[in-house]
């Protein structure tokens, strides 16, 4: 064994206790300390050894040679207290024969007010001991939470590990539990803190001290345990650890956690309880700071032994160091064997109280004088005891008195539950079924349904009348073996119901999609599957399905659920109507250019009809409107019947083009000149009228030479659509050109122009004013009195032009008029 740091460092009282039922001698040995003690104990007697100084082991992540080796020449039990004024603690020291290849730490938070760290001590029994070591958390020397690492430790060698300390407050997260510690030999492991405030974040509770406790192996840790409250203390801290993944921690019948291997569940507890488990677990029981609770004692830690591991007699010691006022020994043992046990060779069985959620044991706490005790049975099953004391001046310590250390997993074969009607779950006035398989030979069975029923043969069935979930709880008592005297399996059992099956649905339109809901309502219970039958031959299977049906009419529906649980039930069935569409059936159409058309539709006219767009339509709103469009125009037309049902169709009306005429501006002629009336010679159909004059009445372009002026009109056909035009033909025997003598620019003729006959061309016209200026020269010959876009003042004007006639003479001209305003 080794000693941790402790928070008063190489300043505290390092003492080791050692009993035995028979008198014997041994050695305590350390060579590189210079240490090799020689001792004897008596029989039932305790002999107290001092420790120097040098053995405390200090500092973090360090390989020294300062474990301590204890023989002697018959079985011993030997105890650690290590104390100082107010600090002050102790343990159990396993036996070699008791070590194993496996650890977790259990430990607490670091106080990082006083930087006292959260620790743990691996001791060699064997040379070439390799190490492995898992971090839950960052150690003082910089290695981080979740680093694995290994070292090499040769028999007599320690490796201290203490957690890095990241607050300077008293309440600190740095806690080294949950650590998993293996090795390739057999070796040692001790855990604690230095310095630990309990509960970590105790609220006016301020005491702390150190904590100190030799881990067991795992291969040592039970399922089952009874825990005991510390006497004069209002409550105390338990943590439980598992070593596997999906441990169900149950205490009192309540599960409370589920714990992955490495992981911890805590929590404060103040009255006897009964903690089991489905896979092993380690327990440590923890005494709460002096002001919190009892206002007596001090921080200590203590792990429980499993009622799997007990034993038939021990001598402790109940020590008085430093200001121990009030000694005690909490005692667990089957209720049957009270009878059989006695303290100091006296009797104690009717001190007993049967624990209240497992009847099967008993327990005591029992007031002790400071010194040497005996506990023993005369027969039975034997027991667990944990012995403390405590004190009024911030002192206490606590230590197992003795436990066995045996390889186990369970104490008899127990198998899950089988439930032949439904896994784990069913439906209310379901027949459970339920059997447990034992290769032990049981004497009683019994059966907690969780619901208040209970049985007691060895295979019941039960039938659950409200929903919930339901803990059952089966417990089986062999019969002459004390290893496996009791045995308790536990498991949820779910039980759910259909309230009621029910969906919502809308009657709806054929070719639109109908949904369904399901509004379905269970107990304790969720639905799992779903089955819909459309009523037209069509299943669907997922919860809110959708479904297009291919003819109009009505439909019945009928949903069928299944729960998680099993449960079954049906709807009655539901009329879902499809209404049909309303008839729309439109006709694309051709117009000419400018002309309209009615679009047709074979429908019935009370429907509702919207058209768009509505730019070329005249009524929007009629079943046939009448259409006007200048291009090419698809109409869409929205119809809705009684049952608002809507259908959509769309009508084209393409607009052509019409033929394109070219026939000349009208036109004067001298008596006996010809003319062609259009420049077109194309592939259109031409009827001209009249035909006095015209070379051809069907050409497309014709010669005209009319005797007397003539209007000329033609229509032009290109085999869709026609056109009307015409032209004039003024026919003049000689030119004349006449000139206005006045003129108004805001009156009827605005501006100043020749009425002429005969003229082909001009040549050249201008305006002068009075003074001889010329202020208009355009051979438009078209003046609105204005120079330079100023109008002009009331006054005489003069013009000139020059011409040339269409038989081709040259003329001239000129004169005098009068501008007014």
């Amino acid at each position: 064994m080794a000693f941790m740091e402790h928070t008063d460092a190489n300043n505290n009282n390092k003492i080791l206790m050692i009993t035995s039922k028979d008198s014997t001698s041994g050695n305590i040995r350390c060579s590189s300390l210079g240490i090799d003690t020689f001792f004897t104990v008596n029989a039932n007697e305790i002999t107290l050894i001092a420790m120097p100084n040098t053995v405390e082991v200090l500092g973090s992540e360090i390989i020294e040679e300062k474990a301590l080796h204890i023989s002697s020449e018959k079985p011993i039990a030997v105890y650690a207290h290590q104390y100082q004024s107010q600090r002050s603690e102790a343990t159990l020291i396993l036996p070699e024969e008791a070590l194993d290849k496996g650890y977790y730490v259990m430990s607490y938070n670091a106080d990082g007010s006083e930087s006292a760290p959260s620790e743990f001590l691996a001791v060699a029994v064997e040379d070439s001991t390799s190490i492995k070591i898992s971090l839950t958390n960052t150690t003082m020397s910089g290695r981080l939470k979740g680093t694995e690492f290994s070292i090499l430790l040769d028999s007599g060698q320690v490796y201290q590990v203490q957690s890095a300390i990241s607050s300077t407050n008293f309440v600190t997260p740095d806690d080294l539990t949950g650590t998993k510690v293996s090795g390739n030999k057999p070796f040692a492991l001790f855990a604690g803190s230095a310095k630990s405030r309990v509960p970590a974040n105790p609220g006016n509770c301020f005491a702390q001290d150190n904590l100190f406790e030799q881990m067991y192996p795992i291969e040592s840790w039970g399922k089952r345990f009874v825990y005991v409250p510390i006497k004069l203390k209002a409550y105390d801290v338990i943590r439980i650890i598992a070593s596997e993944d999906n441990t169900q921690i149950n205490i009192n019948g309540n599960i409370v956690s589920n714990l992955n291997a490495g992981t911890f569940y805590e929590d404060t507890i103040s009255k006897p309880s009964f903690i089991f488990s489905n896979k092993s677990i380690m327990v440590a029981q923890y005494i709460t700071g002096n002001s919190c609770s009892g206002n007596i004692g001090d921080p200590a830690m203590v792990l429980l032994s499993p009622i799997e591991q007990t034993i038939d007699s021990i001598t402790f010691f109940n020590s008085s160091f430093q200001n121990i006022d009030s000694s005690f020994v909490n005692i667990i043992i089957r209720t049957a064997d009270t009878s059989f046990i006695r303290l100091d060779s006296m009797k104690i069985g009717d001190r007993f109280s049967v624990l209240p959620a497992e009847p099967t044991y008993a327990y005591l706490q029992q007031s002790v004088s400071q010194g040497v005790h005996n506990l023993s049975v005369d027969s039975g099953c034997g027991f667990n005891a944990v012995v403390y004391g405590l004190g009024h001046n911030l002192e206490s310590y606590a230590y197992s008195a003795g436990s066995n250390f045996n390889k186990i997993n369970v104490n008899i074969d127990i198998a899950n539950f089988n439930e032949f009607a439904l896994p784990n779950s069913g439906c209310l006035e379901d027949t459970f079924y339920f059997s447990i398989e034992t290769s032990a030979n049981v004497s009683e069975y019994y059966w907690d349904f969780g619901d208040g029923v209970f049985d007691s043969v060895s295979s019941p069935t039960h039938v659950y009348s409200d929903t919930g979930q339901f803990l059952v709880n089966a417990y089986v008592i062999t019969v002459g073996n004390c290893d496996a005297d009791t045995a308790k399996a536990f498991k949820y059992i779910d039980v759910g119901d259909i309230d009621s099956v029910q969906f919502l649905f809308g009657d709806t339109c054929l070719k639109d999609s109908s949904r369904l809901i399901d509004i379905s309502s269970v107990q304790n219970d969720s639905v799992v599957s779903w089955n819909w039958d459309w009523g037209d031959g069509f299943i669907d299977t997922i919860q809110n399905p959708t479904h297009l049906y291919s003819d109009s009419g009505g439909y019945n529906v009928r949903l069928t659920i299944q729960t998680q649980y099993g449960c079954v039930d049906s709807s009655v069935d539901n009329f879902l109507k499809i209404f049909p569409l309303p008839k729309a059936n439109l006709f694309d159409d051709s117009i000419c250019l400018g002309e309209s058309v009615m679009i047709q539709n074979n429908a019935p006219h009370n429907y509702a009809y919207v058209w768009t767009p509505s730019s070329s339509l005249g009524d929007t709103l009629s079943a046939e409107p009448i259409a006007f469009p200048d291009s090419t125009t698809t109409y869409h037309l929205l119809v809705s019947n009684q049952y608002n049902c809507v259908k959509r169709d769309s009508a084209t009306i393409i607009v052509l083009e019409r033929p394109i005429s070219q026939l000349i501006e009208d036109t004067i002629i001298f008596l006996d000149e010809c003319v062609l009336l259009s420049g077109k010679t194309d592939n259109y159909n031409y009827i001209w009228r009249p035909i006095t004059g015209l070379d051809d009445e069907s050409s497309g372009s014709p010669l005209a030479c009319p005797r007397q002026t003539t209007l000329y009109y033609v229509t032009i056909d290109d085999g869709s659509c026609t056109i009307n035009d015409s032209v004039l033909i003024i026919v003049i025997s000689e030119h004349t050109v006449d000139f206005p003598n006045a003129f108004v620019p805001e009156g009827r003729n605005s501006n100043f122009y020749p009425i002429a006959l005969g003229i082909n061309k001009w040549q050249r016209f201008i305006i002068r004013n009075r003074w001889g200026d010329i202020i208009y020269d355009d051979i438009s010959a078209n003046w609105d009195g204005k120079y330079k876009h100023e109008e002009q003042p009331m006054g005489m004007y003069f013009y000139y032009f020059e011409a040339i006639t269409f038989d081709d003479q040259k003329i001239s001209g000129s004169g005098s008029f009068a501008l007014i305003r």
